[in-house]
């Protein structure tokens, strides 16, 4: 829906928008970039495990989330030290 709701406050930037400036961003940088987008949060906690279990950088918008989303950062694996932030 980005782009859609209420573009005179939040833009008409659309999530393809965000898809193709992530990848050419990271093709521009020479890192390999997945961008996902979720509607429950526990897709979210669950992806956010697996690449941490993998060694991966995460960058999370959890702007959309709730305060329950956060029940669930706990039981992740803490993430290695050059990804946590300064």
């Amino acid at each position: 829906m980005g782009g859609t709701r209420e573009p005179d406050i939040y833009g008409t930037t659309t999530y393809a928008d965000l898809v193709a400036l992530c990848e050419r961003t990271a093709t521009e940088v020479g890192v390999l970039v997945q961008v996902r987008q979720a509607n429950h949060e526990g897709e979210l906690i669950d992806w956010v495990r697996q690449a941490a279990r993998a060694g991966s950088r995460v960058v999370l918008n959890g702007t959309g989330c709730t305060r329950w989303l956060s029940a669930g950062w706990p039981s992740a694996p803490a993430p290695p030290p050059r990804c946590r932030p300064a």
